[in-house]
């Protein structure tokens, strides 16, 4: 659980980021603000940015379509488009603020839905096509955002909120992540309900909410979710996540798709029939799935494997401890994964089917490789360390000191730092072992020594075999600091 200290510095953030909003921007700060508004219904977006003292020559959207939905507002100022997204200013803007519009209407006409989806009244959008970022901008910088909206709509962000005016008008600060991390922002008319963590909120917008016949069906499934992730060590990862629970009445489960995003913060879209009965949606693993890649940080491509298989991994050993599973069950979809991830290889290594996996549709491979691994880095912590770290106590270690360092890690970075906060060479052997191997992970023995007996394709748990007493660790929920 977070100490009463480590609340108190949260709060005291807080209110230092409440005052500076009112403050001049300072020469040894870059500062970024922007003030965003749109109209009742949803036909455009416009956009007032705000620069600092330093001189920006420049802005920038990944979309190449952002030119032909741009209107220039700010004549003063000359600019052109350099390419369909880049935008140059003739002098360099510095303590001044320019204003343009985006067409919403026409951007759902040219954009892939990917990027702009309309549900009734509500919109879902990317910033990437419509909100323009200094060129210059790094990680580092501090932007603020400005939301003015109509009475009664309501706004959905990843970004984090520093506070709220009477007037409809909401203020938070961007996290600057790379140009091609995604994120959906939500307009609408739409309801947001809070899911209960021990250590924080889950903010949920339910979108296009007339297609939800009751709330407490999405509750019920998201507490369920939150309750398997936060046995892991006690504690939600992150603070105050985004998620988009989004309506898809055609399909014939009760969760059809999840995904996560680390775009300007954390977010996860999940899309629902909201239709299905109240078991589907307490028998899902998807949103335990989705949760749980909040446990690492943004990897690169080559990290898919992990952070897929620690997910992966998660969604079956955490639903069983806190009983949404039997502990058969869940090692019964372990092992059934596992003969997935066989029947899925190809002549390329663990290494290069990760990179091409989109082209080669390679997810059982890479998914159940990735979990195979996990299971092993987690026993060889438990034995290595004799109990004193297991994967959960360790991703509690890395998250706290250590997730905020970098905006994106390399998986061998992330593996160094594991094996150097458990002190004992754990990630980077398994690492050498497997990245570069066309085989699948060997588990049928450890599954045996784990006590998993397999007769006719069906588990059976034997509590006699050698690594049997960690098999119950795995899958028992204790309080948070027992061994």
């Amino acid at each position: 659980m977070m100490t009463d200290n480590r609340k108190s510095c949260n709060f005291i953030v807080q209110l230092m980021i409440g005052f500076f909003w009112s403050m001049p921007l300072v020469a040894t700060t870059i500062n970024f603000k922007y003030h965003i508004s749109t109209d009742k219904a949803l036909t455009q977006v416009t956009v007032k940015l705000c620069v600092g003292d330093r001189a920006i020559y420049g802005l920038r959207s990944t979309s190449r379509h952002s030119q032909k939905l741009l209107t220039w507002l700010s004549k003063e100022f000359q600019m052109h488009f350099a390419s369909g997204n880049r935008i140059k200013f003739k002098q360099a803007l510095k303590n001044q603020c320019i204003k343009y519009k985006i067409d919403l209407v026409a951007a759902e006409k040219m954009l892939a839905r990917s990027l702009i989806t309309r549900f009734g009244t509500d919109l879902l959008l990317s910033p990437s096509f419509w909100l323009f970022l200094p060129n210059n901008t790094s990680e580092k910088d501090q932007v603020r955002a400005t939301l003015s909206l109509p009475k009664g709509m309501s706004f959905s962000t990843p970004w984090q909120k520093i506070a709220g005016d009477n007037d409809n008008r909401i203020h938070y600060r961007i996290k600057i992540t790379p140009d091609n991390w995604s994120s959906l922002l939500a307009f609408g008319y739409f309801k947001i309900i809070k899911i209960k963590a021990d250590n924080t909120n889950l903010r949920v917008a339910l979108i296009n909410e007339l297609r939800f016949k009751t709330v407490n069906k999405i509750k019920l499934w998201l507490q369920a979710a939150v309750k398997a992730v936060t046995s892991a060590y006690g504690q939600f990862p992150v603070h105050n996540p985004q998620i988009l629970v989004i309506p898809s009445s055609s399909s014939g489960q009760a969760v059809r798709f999840g995904q996560a995003s680390q775009g300007g913060g954390h977010g996860i879209q999940f899309y629902v029939n909201p239709n299905r009965p109240i078991e589907e949606f307490l028998d899902d693993w998807i949103a335990a799935h989705e949760l749980s890649h909040l446990f690492l940080p943004e990897l690169d491509h080559e990290g898919t494997w992990f952070s897929e298989g620690v997910a992966t991994y998660y969604q079956n050993i955490l639903r069983a401890r806190v009983g949404q599973l039997s502990k058969q069950q869940a090692w019964q979809e372990i092992y059934d994964g596992f003969l997935r991830g066989m029947q899925g290889m190809s002549s390329k290594n663990l290494r290069q089917a990760t990179l091409n996996m989109y082209r080669d549709h390679s997810y059982m491979r890479i998914y159940w490789s990735g979990t195979a691994i996990t299971l092993m880095a987690d026993i060889e912590l438990r034995i290595k360390t004799r109990g004193r770290l297991n994967l959960d106590k360790l991703l509690k270690k890395f998250n706290n000191c250590c997730s905020s360092q970098m905006t994106e890690w390399s998986l061998t970075d992330l593996f160094r730092k594991f094996d150097e906060l458990a002190n004992v060479p754990v990630f980077m052997p398994l690492y050498r072992r497997y990245a570069q191997s066309k085989k699948f992970p060997a588990t049928t023995g450890l599954l045996t020594k784990l006590g998993v007996e397999v007769v006719k394709g069906k588990v059976t748990l034997k509590n006699a075999a050698a690594l049997s007493e960690i098999r119950r660790r795995i899958t028992e929920n204790k309080k948070p600091g027992t061994p």
